[in-house]
């Protein structure tokens, strides 16, 4: 689509999702209705509940 990676953001409910992004180089935010909040958080994004 021609937009940077760094320009992208991703919205993840899982951990492979996060660490995909992250590894990417893409801002993560993380939903955490499927998965606990610390997890998401350890692997980089930054989390969100609604």
């Amino acid at each position: 689509m021609g937009v940077q990676a760094t320009s992208c953001t991703v919205v993840e409910d899982s951990v492979l999702g996060v660490r995909a992004g992250v590894a990417a180089g893409m801002r993560v935010l993380g939903y955490t209705e499927q998965t606990e909040a610390s997890t998401l958080e350890a692997c980089g994004a930054r989390v969100f509940q609604s």
